[in-house]
């Protein structure tokens, strides 16, 4: 059986690639949607597709979930199929009674660290990426918002005087 540790990944990663996914479906649903109201035509079905998909990351069966297999059974038909590339080398621990593991505790020293040394960089896509992208843009929107507006530029006078 897989650790409560392990699950609350499980269950996070199933969260953010929901999330990844439902992202351009909700916005043709949006279209879909304006399309309709434009037209008059009704928009129940839409708006309950888009409530559906907007609230399945909240979905309690989700923390009921302990494999893959769980979390695929309640995969949102309107997101497509269930990715399973998304959740490959993930699996519970299997289940050996009467196997202890042994932890040893004695401190290990650690490597030289260089603090000059570049961290390498998250993953693209992953949630340190995303974290990082919105760092770098907050930090600008910052310096812009401390920048004094520019001065207006004086306009040349051309031309003869009389």
């Amino acid at each position: 059986m897989a650790t409560e540790d392990q699950l609350a990944g499980l269950r996070e990663r199933y969260r953010f690639v929901l999330r990844a996914r439902r992202t351009p479906v909700l916005e043709a649903l949006d279209h879909q949607y304006s399309d309709a109201f434009d037209r008059g035509a009704d928009i129940a079905l839409i708006s309950e597709a888009r409530i559906a998909l907007r609230d399945a990351p909240a979905n309690p069966a989700i923390e009921e979930a302990s494999t893959v297999a769980d979390l695929a059974a309640i995969w949102p038909a309107a997101l497509g199929e269930f990715p399973t590339g998304a959740f490959e080398g993930w699996a519970a621990p299997p289940e050996r009674p009467g196997v202890h593991v042994v932890v040893d505790l004695a401190p290990k020293e650690a490597p030289p660290v260089d603090p000059d040394a570049p961290a390498p960089p998250p993953a693209e896509g992953s949630v340190d990426h995303v974290a990082l992208i919105l760092a770098k843009r907050r930090l600008k929107a910052e310096e812009e918002a401390k920048r004094p507006p520019p001065e207006p530029r004086r306009q040349r006078v051309t031309g003869r005087r009389k």
